[in-house]
């Protein structure tokens, strides 16, 4: 089976385009082809027999990313099925989380989803439940398939931290990450007071952040194995995050696959992981309480599995609805309400141009 895959991105690496990797390898796996398209620049479209599209609403929130979104949607082709695979996503009328910004075109990308996807996998029960809260006037509606964002794309090569027991900070730096805020920087000023280890390693900072002493400091983008080692050797990963509103969060997925402690503060994902992870992850908002914290945390988690899905095993699930026959019309509204919990009532980014490799 031909896939072609399609994000939205200014720069490379980025959360999402690392996630379609890892997922093209893992379908590769399975004897399935995957082509990856960065849409925010001129593309050429392969017209495979599938498509998949990752949706974050920060992805499409610009109006150049938007109109390029309608294209990719309405575009001629011959595919047979379309999935959609929200990373991210606010709810119907949403006004909890102003301060963040919402995306303006945010209702028109649903109602474009709604209208030409055959199958929407949330990757969060928060995501899900932000879905599900929009109105469902068409007739015909995507199959929803509920899968949570996988863990670590590799397997460690040791399975408990040796050595100096530190504290991860980093990732992909973005703003929501709010990694040279003030708050951020006082408290790595008392974890150092403190002598407590914080190893800080941003993978698209090119060198030191001024006036930052962590007990480490790593740049660069890293290969999966040495990114799965430095993740599952810390003692705890850390999140001190501004945002409320952030629904998936792959680093967060991967941290605890690996049985490590999170301690964030408090936007929808880390609360609904709280929920159901609650001896490993620890919620608090004040940055200035985080070192006690630190230091009185357990010398190791309790044993025993996480339920965090394995790439091999995310990419089986979305393989089995990518290869379902479906029956001419997709799903009817009746059938989709079946489903449905009774809770939930810029800049010229270029053309888009269709191939044929079928």
């Amino acid at each position: 089976m031909l896939i072609n895959s399609f994000h939205f991105s200014s720069f490379e690496p980025c959360g999402i385009s690392l996630f379609s990797r890892h997922l093209g390898e893992s379908l590769s796996g399975l004897g399935h082809d995957m082509v990856q398209t960065n849409v925010s620049s001129e593309a050429t479209l392969v017209d495979a027999p599938v498509w998949v599209l990752h949706y974050a609403p920060s992805s499409f929130s610009s109006a150049g990313a938007s109109s390029a979104l309608q294209r990719l949607l309405e575009a001629p082709s011959r595919r047979r099925k379309l999935c959609v695979i929200l990373h991210g996503l606010f709810g119907c009328g949403e006004n909890r989380f102003l301060n963040d910004g919402l995306c303006p075109s945010h209702a028109e990308h649903v109602r474009w989803i709604n209208r030409s996807a055959d199958v929407v996998c949330t990757l969060s029960a928060s995501v899900l439940q932000a879905y599900q809260s929009w109105p469902r006037a068409n007739l015909h509606l995507p199959k929803v398939v509920r899968a949570d964002h996988p863990g670590l794309f590799r397997v460690p090569a040791l399975s408990a931290p040796l050595g100096d027991r530190y504290a991860f900070l980093g990732g992909i730096s973005r703003p929501k990450k709010s990694h040279v805020s003030r708050e951020t920087a006082r408290f790595l000023e008392l974890c150092g007071l403190q002598r407590i280890h914080i190893w800080e390693h941003w993978s698209n900072v090119k060198g030191a952040i001024p006036g930052r002493r962590s007990w480490r400091e790593t740049y660069g983008f890293l290969g999966d194995a040495a990114w799965s080692d430095l993740l599952s050797q810390a003692h705890v990963v850390l999140f001190p995050y501004k945002t409320r509103v952030q629904s998936v969060s792959g680093i967060m997925s991967e941290a605890l696959s690996a049985g490590r402690f999170v301690l964030s503060t408090p936007f929808e994902i880390a609360l609904e992981m709280r929920s159901r992870f609650p001896d490993l992850v620890f919620i608090e908002d004040d940055l200035q309480c985080w070192a006690e914290i630190i230091r009185n945390l357990p010398d190791s988690a309790r044993s025993g599995a996480v339920d965090i899905p394995t790439w091999p095993s995310f990419a089986r699930t979305l393989a089995d609805e990518l290869s379902e026959e479906w029956p001419p019309g997709r799903r009817s509204l009746e059938s989709a309400n079946a489903e449905w919990p009774a809770f939930l009532h810029e800049g010229n980014h270029g053309q888009l141009t269709l191939t044929s490799r079928l």
